[in-house]
């Protein structure tokens, strides 16, 4: 989300210097200023989103209808604002409005998908390798082609490495990691064999 919080910074700055020369007729301006207005409503209507939504809830059920509320009606608040403020007539109003929610619709759809992502992907399995065991283990060798992401951790493939040489974690897709999770606990063990290694196996969610 950093990449929003730069866009939001270029935009403050830049309707300031709209709002400085409001006097003047800027070619298109409209355009520039709509753009502006859909960038810096995302950010404002997701952070006054609790706020907003003590009223909201009275009409709205909880969840994702009310972010939805919150940016559109800080848009529509920008909007009026920013025509008040160049006294222009209602069309102007319109055209800004227009751009604006166009804008606002990319950014969420955008940040939505960039949020479903990084939680797909953000699964997390931890590896501790032994070379020796101590105590009970089960052997899971023949099982792993049946797991790819399992056996893709376990090779530590795309992993990364913590504290010392025998420990990593790796990303894995939401619907690898619950099979990965349902087979492991099934095992009911603390150490598994694979090969000629020996491995303590834990997972993790956001």
């Amino acid at each position: 989300m950093y990449y929003i919080y730069g866009l939001v910074v270029v935009a403050i700055l830049v309707g300031l210097v709209l709002i400085k020369y409001r006097s003047k007729k800027i070619r298109g301006e409209w355009i520039l200023a709509g753009f502006l207005i859909g960038i810096l409503s995302l950010p404002i209507g997701l952070y006054l989103t609790p706020v907003i939504e003590n009223v909201s809830r009275l009409f709205l059920p909880e969840g994702g209808a009310n972010q939805i509320f919150s940016i559109v009606l800080i848009f529509i608040i920008l909007s009026i604002c920013y025509t008040y403020l160049k006294k222009e007539s209602l069309v102007f109003f319109i055209k800004i409005l227009a751009v604006s929610f166009l804008i606002s619709l990319i950014l969420f759809a955008g940040w939505f998908s960039i949020g479903a992502y990084e939680h797909a992907e953000g699964s997390v399995i931890f590896v501790n390798q032994y070379d020796t065991a101590s105590g009970e283990y089960v052997d899971i060798t023949k099982h792993m082609e049946e797991y790819p992401a399992l056996n893709k951790a376990i090779k530590g493939e795309g992993c990364e490495k913590l504290e010392g040489n025998n420990r990593w974690y790796c990303k894995t897709p939401s619907d690898e990691w619950r099979r990965s999770v349902d087979f492991i606990s099934k095992q009911n063990a603390r150490l598994y064999k694979i090969g000629e290694k020996y491995y303590e196996l834990s997972f993790a969610t956001p």
